[in-house]
């Protein structure tokens, strides 16, 4: 008998934790009372039946560092469950048996996953602690050493972990193949571009969002089960990149389509579908989608909503995945209009049809349910009605028999079980399709199998066979695996080792497979056997196998319905299986009826479900193949799953349930120690703790250790050698026939020997190596060297700003070096000597005087100067074009003075220049005329003289009509004097006379109409004239001037047009000037201006300010005038900066850059200038933490002074120089692009946006360690926003979190790095996440104070400038960080993985909440999305300092103020709702609600909204004066807002109408209270007056009525007023009673609906309060009242309210449905007020 001494450790029994270690405190036997201590301190007494189950403990079992439970020398249950209990304790979840993983479900978030601990894995798994990413990379590892598939399989019953543990084994190869992808495809990491590798990584992580949404649902074991098996195998090419992949699917579950257990939910996918309800009205609209409670599918189990499950966010990464895996939207909508039809359809209702002659047949109860539900999936709804209430028999003779309703029922089960399956296997399908796309040879693959875990239920039917059948093969591979295989090959190499029992069950399997004899082959027999039946089944099973061991005859009470039960003895236990629809399961088949119905849908998707059948091949008369029963396709697909796993080595996750309850740190022992048996584990720890599981052939084991000793000629003396060296110990190896078979910590020492002599090796190659690859680089450099050289000879900008950029891979990025400098230099000057040859080139090409000068002006300023063709070619322009002015000048004078001669000489010369100008035709078109008026002159003397009266009136009438008056006056005068001489002469002659007379009557006539002709022509061409002046266009005033000129005009405005002319002319001169000056100053500024620099610009605009006092103001003017201001500002920047600079003065350097940075300055001494800062300031050293300037803002500030030191902050903040791109600890992009051989470009242009593969550097100039960080920050930010698929997004935000709170160097970077991955991003979603995580990030810590103005400066602008939910992020952003800089740093905290979470619900926001009066009790108050209402109450209650017991009756409310103004945002998406017509009474939230869900909800309507508090409960006994005189004052604004604005108190009397305003006016006016008519009337009395009394009288009336109670009211305390109020409005009915409009629905049936129910009128008012529902009228007429407990049911949706009333008169229950977009509120306000009764109830009790 086992006697025990002190001081040592026995194993107790406990009752809860199974065995516990305890100290012996003295001696004992088995069977003596005695007391011991166990190990929390407490000594505990153990009877002589406690002591009996003593054994001894070794106290190493009680060490958690022992991570393989292989080494714990006393290896029992007892031990390993106490191993597992403590090392779960302290969050060690995953502990090894050798090679086997085992992997305890700690249902909490740990932080194990997180990109650090992901890499640390990266080099394999020795050394490293136990965990999941270890049986990863030991498969990778496996497969890339020895080109052997692998399987990993993850085993475990339902809630163990099984699907995240395969999530987490795809992140990690997918993560280690993107970088075996680097090394062969290192152009697409560097580029950031998607390579084909990286697309399938992302395509198999996405596969399994849609997997989860389709196959996974809420069980009372898990809230994410697995409903489905499946094995992911990932093909892989030769060097461990992703190739491909594909999806094997096992088994779905079917019937939890139609039905699922009480408490758990049906398949996630109809629930995210339903969420579109509120976010996609036109999805809605054409699905039909309404709430989960309104559809049978989804309520039948009283479950819709997980805690911990966001089914929207859910449904949009879905969406999102199906994108990526190239699901069309064509696709798309046709499977979400698959999915809605399966949830219409289970509302189809079958009542029962009499039929004569015959069995009660079904029909449809409510057809238009079906027809909507038959046009989602493109089928006659009349066919199908039919085919599911009635079927045919015969082949020949088609005899149609009707279904009952029960039947009807089951055939449509049946027809959705089977579209919903068939849709499940087509998405796999796809997906396999797209992850195979390619064709690429794989080299070897990895499988990973999840699979149901063993399911034991109170009722187990035939998907429990199928399931815990599979579960027997994967048993039984693991004992091939683990114990046969392990025995018989030790027993084949003659190896000894001591025998280990283990349980075989091999049996159960013989029962449940064996041709003919098997229960599966049975089922299928009895299928085909004439009268088959469950029942039938069940006995033959019971009678064939009556003697098998592992078959049970259920007794009574072993199981619910006994008699319709067979038993299983399966390696977990027995398991009894109700044959109920065994046959009916296992068949698996639609009617042909339904199938030919279905085949005919115009939906692709669905007739493709239904292909035609095909026959056997015999042609006619043939059979069509017979489909394989569910059993049959299942055992099949399980033979290839055990043949696929044989073929490869295998890796094992044992995963574990720590508690059934689902909550963290539950470590329940009993549940524990059921798994441990279950899997047999406890005989896995001895088999190989006794085995050698590690085993190599000796010519593997020969050639890997050979390198320990390269003089072993063969296998044994290397063997000899190993053991005299200490390397092998005896009896920790064994050598067999053909194989070499080590312990485990046996192998790890060959390999510890091998990898220290292939150190040795490898230093010495490495010594080569590295020298190889520093000569190489010295190579590099110095042909670097001489290429900087060559192409500073050379001087070409291209090739040596190429070099430059290559010389920053020289060490120090060559800045140390005079050649680099020099390099840049001349880079500089060769670009300067550019921008001055541009301008030379575009001086030229202009042909402007003023910009050839300022160009010429710019090349000779250049220092030293520079030699260029152009700038002579300049010269000559400028010399032509002077000369060319000064002809035009001469032009312009000789057309003056219409000087022939000098006009003659002046187009002598423009035409020997070859120069045309408008000017020159001028003159020209002049010299024509002025020849053409000489040549009529003189044929007018020449008449003269010859005395031709006729030829002389000719001409004179000629030169009148010409207006040469002017210039030949003296001739035509003598002309006339001749001609009058003439007509004297003939005077004498009468005939002539009167001739004459009538000869000059004829003229003057004549002369009178040239006269008028001659003055209109006048008058059009000064009109035409004047109208060019007002467009100030010289082209057209000189083309009208030219016709003038020649047409012989000359009145006064011709020579105004010529002024007119000339000083446009002279105004465009000044512009070009203007212009000229300004575009060679902002080239210089790019190298920098000089005072001197603005001189021309400043003579410039004295010429234009003398132009514009003559001609008037031009804007150009003010432009140059605005520049110049800019320009004398960069000038002196640059002074001061140069100053600064050279004397090395810090204040100076630093204000001057401020400057410079302000201006948006890009100078070589700014870039100078910055790098001398750093320089100092890593001399000096940075002070940390310590403030730039004294605080902006404190706690004892008064509120004024607050916010305007916050307004100056800002304003400082928002200025240009604090941009991020100019914050002076950044590196250069050339900084940041150092390293990379291809694509610098691209990496430099992408420093500060969006990338979505992890940067190469820090952003921030930062230490080795620190960079290190900065990285994996990145990576967590990228698998927080969804650009990278990584596991536990909440983790990883946190991860950020606490890295930016421990570690204060990397937090400027941290806030770099969001700024960068939200800058350009073209993913919404992404960018809604990137603020998240900068909203948490600015509530845990701040920025560095050198940092503080750029971030307020990037999120002002994001304020100020952004777009949708950008700008409330911001605003949320500011807030929060202003917050923590006046706190300052340490007040923030790391948010716990639980608050996170809450940022994927909703965002955080800023809320005003007011009083019900309008006064505000906070503004902008920052909530994150984890505070509900109640803690927001219970907040507001602080500040309000309210100390009432009644303070649980207030409530959160909405007040809707009608829809947003936005003409961008087009139509309002719910106007053609049902309840768009209705009123949008206050919204009561809950206590649970989240007002960020509120926003959310508000902002998707396109509704104006505000926060109120008030009280929401308002029963009987809580009508009392309390001591507390603010919440009576809410009590009382309330009632007074109820009553007297809102008018929905209903007051009976004029009188009570009368005190009331007599009342609420003396509590508003006090003892000013009006004391006359006319004040009453001039204050609003009738403002005071109940709305419903307020028209009854006139004002005047109502102010004679209330001053009769002034006098009695005005000095009475108003406390004591408001009671009065309050007193009277109590006794209203409808006091404290919440209202809602609505319209009544009208039922599809009046069947069982009370006659006052079916009066009721379509338009509705419901009210509740304490006493029940009250139904109003609109116009407020009362017309029925129902206590709460008439109330049975009640639900709603976005659109429908439904209540289930019972009715008192026939004890039935009734549906009452009503169209109203505030269900969920008055559903709400239902409960409320139901909570609140029974808790009153319960106190009374």
């Amino acid at each position: 008998m086992a006697h025990f001494q002190p001081n040592t450790w026995v194993w107790i029994q406990d009752k809860e934790e199974i065995y516990l270690p305890a100290k012996v405190l003295k001696p004992f036997l088995k069977g003596d009372e005695t007391t011991v201590l166990t190990e929390d301190g407490e000594n505990q007494f153990l009877d002589a039946k406690a002591s009996q189950f003593c054994e001894e403990c070794n106290p190493e079992a009680m060490n958690s560092a022992i991570a393989d439970l292989v080494n714990i020398s006393d290896l029992n249950e007892m031990s390993i469950l106490h191993n597992l209990r403590i090392r779960f304790k302290e969050d060690k979840i995953y502990t090894n048996i050798s090679s086997i993983l085992i992997s305890v479900n700690p249902f909490k978030l740990l932080p194990l996953y997180t990109p650090e601990v992901l890499d640390s894995y990266r080099n394999g798994s020795r050394g490293m602690a136990p965990h999941v990413f270890g049986i990863a990379v030991n498969a990778y590892n496996n497969m890339l050493s020895y080109s052997e598939n692998q399987a990993v399989v993850c085993s475990g019953e339902s809630g163990a972990g099984k699907s995240e543990a395969t999530k987490l084994i795809l992140q990690f190869l997918t993560d280690v193949s993107s970088k075996a992808s680097a090394t062969t495809a290192k152009e697409n990491v560097i580029e950031g571009v998607t390579s084909k590798s990286s697309t399938l990584e992302k395509q198999i992580l996405g596969a399994n969002p849609i997997l989860e949404a389709f196959g996974n649902a809420k069980t009372l074991r898990n809230n994410n089960s697995s409903r489905f098996g499946k094995l992911i195998t990932i093909n892989f090419d030769r060097n461990g990149s992703i190739i491909g992949g594909g999806i094997i699917n096992y088994l779905l579950e079917k019937s939890r389509i139609v039905t699922q257990t009480t408490g758990e939910r049906n398949y996630h996918i109809f629930y995210q579908l339903l969420t579109a309800s509120e976010t996609d009205p036109e999805m809605t609209a054409e699905l039909k989608l309404q709430a989960p409670d309104l559809f049978t599918f989804t309520s039948q189990s009283g479950v819709t909503h997980v805690d911990g499950i966001s089914d929207d966010k859910d449904f949009e990464e879905m969406r999102n995945s199906l994108s990526i895996l190239h699901f069309t939207e064509q696709m798309q909508h046709e499977v979400f209009r698959i999915v809605a039809g399966v949830l219409h359809f289970g509302n189809v209702k079958f009542r029962v049809q009499k039929i004569d002659n015959a069995e009660d047949g079904a029909a449809v109860s409510n057809p238009e349910v079906l027809a909507h539900a038959a046009g989602l999936w493109g089928v006659d709804a009349a066919e199908l009605e039919k085919v599911l209430t009635y079927k045919s028999m015969g082949s020949r003779e088609v005899i149609l028999m009707a279904y009952s309703q029960t039947q009807a029922q089951d055939a449509r089960d049946a027809m959705v079980k089977q579209v919903y399956s068939d849709l499940f296997q087509f998405l796999v399908d796809k997906i396999n399709i797209e992850l195979s796309i390619g064709g690429a040879q794989r080299h070897s693959f990895i499988g990973v199998l999840d699979i149901f875990g063993f399911e034991h239920f109170e009722v187990n039917s035939f998907e429990q066979l199928c399931i815990n059948y599979c579960n027997e093969k994967l048993q039984f591979h693991f004992n091939e695996h683990i114990f046969r295989m392990e025995q018989n090959l030790y027993k084949e190499e003659g190896i000894i080792i001591p025998g280990t029992a283990f349980v075989d069950n091999q049996p159960t399997l013989d029962l449940l497979e064996l041709k003919t004899t098997g229960v599966f082959s049975m089922i299928d027999e009895e299928i085909n056997v004439p009268r088959g039946s469950d029942e039938g089944l069940l006995q033959k099973i019971l009678t064939k196998h009556a003697k098998h061991p592992n078959c049970v005859r259920p007794k009574p009470r072993e199981c619910k319905d006994a008699l319709k039960n067979f038993g299983i003895s399966h390696y977990a236990g027995i398991v009894f299986y109700n044959v109920t629809n065994f046959l009916e399961k296992n068949k698996d088949q639609l009617h042909s009826d339904i199938t030919a119905v279905l085949a005919k849908s115009n939906v692709p998707l669905v007739s493709n479900f239904f292909p035609p059948e095909v026959d056997d091949g015999q042609g006619k008369g043939g059979k069509k193949s017979a489909k394989k029963t569910l059993g049959s396709q299942f055992k099949s697909q399980l033979n290839d799953l055990v043949a696929t796993l044989n073929s490869t080595f295998p890796h094992f996750v044992r995963c574990m349930k720590s508690n059934d309850n689902k909550k963290g740190g539950q470590f329940t022992s009993s549940r524990m120690q059921d798994q441990l048996r279950y899997a047999g584990l406890v005989e896995v720890c001895r088999i190989r703790k006794l085995g050698f599981p590690v085993r190599r052939p000796f010519d593997e084991f020969f050639k890997r250790y050979r390198c320990v000793n390269l003089l072993s000629p063969n296998l044994d003396h290397l063997l000899q050698f190993l053991q005299e060296k200490g390397v092998l110990i005896a009896g920790e190896w064994a050598k067999g026939h053909s194989k070499v078979f080590c312990r485990t910590e046996q192998s790890g020492n060959l390999e510890y020997a091998r990898e220290t002599s292939l150190t040795k090796v490898v230093t010495i190659v490495q010594k080569n190596t590295r020298r190889m690859i520093a000569r190489r680089k010295f190579k590099t450099w110095k042909k670097i060297l001489i290429n900087v050289a060559e192409a500073i000879k050379n001087r070409e900008e291209e090739p040596l700003a190429k070099i430059i950029d290559l010389a920053f891979e020289l060490p120090s990025g060559g800045g140390h070096l005079q050649i680099i400098k020099d390099a840049k230099l001349l880079l500089a000057r060769l670009r300067e000597e550019k921008r001055v040859t541009q301008l030379l080139e575009k001086a030229i090409e202009l042909r402007n005087i003023d910009s050839l000068k300022s160009a010429i002006a710019v090349h000779a300023a250049v220092q030293p100067p520079f030699h260029t063709p152009l700038a002579a070619k300049a010269q000559q322009v400028l010399e032509r074009l002077e000369a060319e002015l000064a002809i035009k000048v001469a032009l312009i004078a000789a057309i003056a003075a219409r000087n022939k001669v000098q006009l003659k000489e002046t187009i002598d010369k423009c035409i020997a220049m070859d120069y045309e100008c408008i000017e020159l035709k001028q003159a020209q078109a002049l010299v024509a005329r002025i020849d053409e008026e000489l040549a009529l002159i003189a044929k007018l003397q020449a008449a003269c003289k010859e005395e031709n009266l006729d030829v002389i009136n000719g001409i004179l009438q000629t030169c009148s009509e010409q207006g040469l008056e002017t210039y030949y006056a003296s001739e035509l005068k003598d002309a006339r004097q001749v001609k009058a001489a003439i007509l004297q002469r003939i005077a004498a002659e009468e005939e002539e006379r009167k001739r004459r007379e009538e000869e000059e009557e004829r003229q003057r006539a004549a002369l009178a109409a040239i006269e008028a002709k001659r003055l209109a022509a006048v008058d059009a061409a000064r009109t035409k004239l004047k109208a060019t002046f007002a467009t100030k266009d010289i082209a057209k005033i000189n083309s009208v001037l030219e016709e003038l000129i020649h047409a012989g005009f000359n009145f006064p405005e011709v020579e105004e047009a010529r002024s007119v002319l000339s000083s446009l002319k002279k105004v465009d001169e000044v512009k070009s000037q203007l212009q000229a000056s300004i575009k060679t100053l902002e080239t210089q500024c790019e190298s920098g201006i000089n005072a001197s620099d603005l001189n021309p610009l400043i003579q410039a605009i004295a010429t234009a300010e003398k132009m514009a006092e003559l001609s008037g103001d031009f804007p150009e003017l003010h432009d140059a005038q605005d520049m110049l201001e800019v320009f004398r500002k960069h000038a002196t920047a640059k002074a001061d900066l140069e100053k600064a600079y050279a004397a090395r003065d810090r204040v100076q350097l630093r204000a001057a850059m401020d400057v410079a940075q302000d201006l948006e300055m890009q100078l070589d001494v700014l870039v100078r200038a910055q790098e001398l800062l750093k320089e100092m300031d890593a001399t000096q050293g940075k002070m940390v933490g310590v403030p730039a300037g004294p605080s902006l803002q404190n706690a004892g500030q008064p509120y004024d002074a607050a916010e305007e030191a916050r307004q100056m902050r800002q304003e400082i903040a928002k200025q240009a120089r604090f941009d991020v791109k100019n914050y002076p600890n950044l590196r250069t992009a050339d900084d940041f692009a150092r390293g990379a051989v291809l694509n610098k470009t691209k990496i430099k242009e992408n420093f500060l946006t969006f990338q979505p593969m992890v940067i190469p550097k820090s952003i921030t100039d930062l230490n080795r360690e620190n960079n290190k960080l900065a990285l994996q920050i990145h990576k967590d930010l990228l698998g927080y926003m969804g650009d990278k698929q990584l596991p536990f997004p909440a983790m990883l935000a946190q991860d950020i979190l606490r890295k930016g709170f421990e570690h204060k160097p990397i937090r400027d970077e941290i806030y770099m790095l969001i700024i960068k991955q939200l800058s350009n991003n073209p993913r919404p979603e992404s960018v809604a996440k990137g603020w998240q995580v900068m909203c948490m990030c600015v509530g845990t810590f701040p920025p560095s104070p050198e940092f503080e103005n750029f971030l307020l400066h990037y999120i002002i602008e994001k304020r100020d400038r952004g777009r949708g939910a950008v700008i409330d992020y911001a605003r949320y952003c500011l807030r929060t960080l202003e917050a923590i800089l006046n706190s300052g740093d340490g007040t923030g905290f790391v948010p716990s993985v639980e608050e996170i979470l809450a940022y994927k619900e909703r965002p955080p926001i800023l809320a005003t909440i007011y009083l019900v009066d309008g006064n505000v009790i906070t503004e902008n108050l920052p909530l994150t999305p984890d505070l509900n209402v109640a803690k927001v109450l219970e907040m507001c209650s602080g500040w309000l300092d309210l100390k009432d017991s009644r303070i649980n009756t207030l409530g959160m409310f909405v007040y809707d103020l009608g829809e947003q103004e936005d003409p961008k945002a087009g139509a309002d998406p719910y106007a053609k709702a049902a309840y768009a017509d209705l009123k949008r009474t206050p919204r009561p939230l809950r206590n649970e609600d989240y007002m960020g869900d509120t926003i959310v909800q508000k902002a998707r309507q396109r509704r104006k909204f505000k926060f109120v508090l008030k009280r929401k409960l308002f029963l009987p006994k809580y009508n009392y004066r309390g001591e507390d005189p603010f919440f009576e004052r809410m009590t009382y604004l309330q009632a007074e807002d109820e009553a007297i604005i809102q008018g929905n108190l209903e007051l009976t009397s004029p009188e009570e109408a009368q005190q009331l305003a007599a009342i609420s006016m003396a509590v508003a006016f006090g003892e000013e209270m009006p004391d006359t008519m006319e004040a009453m009337v001039a204050a609003n009395v009738d403002e005071f007056v109940p709305p419903n009394w307020r028209k009854t009288k006139s004002p005047e009336e109502w102010a004679q009525l209330i001053l009769q109670f002034r006098d009695g009211l005005i000095f009475v305390d108003p406390d004591d007023l408001q009671d009065r109020f309050l007193q009277i409005v109590q006794k209203c009915p409808a006091y404290g009673s919440h209202w809602f409009y609505a319209h009544k629905m009208e039922p599809t049936s009046i069947s069982g609906i009370p006659q006052n129910i079916r009066q009721l009128p379509n338009d509705l008012i419901l009210a509740f309060n304490a006493e029940g529902m009250h139904i109003y009228t609109f116009s407020r007429k009362l017309l029925l009242s129902f206590p709460y407990s008439d109330i049975c049911r009640w639900g709603g949706s976005s659109s429908q309210f439904s209540l289930i009333m019972a009715d008192d008169q026939t004890s039935e229950s009734y549906e009452f449905v009503l169209v109203t977009s505030q269900a969920a509120d008055m559903a709400a306000i239902i409960l409320d007020h139901i909570r609140a009764i029974m808790a009153e109830q319960e106190l009374e009790a």
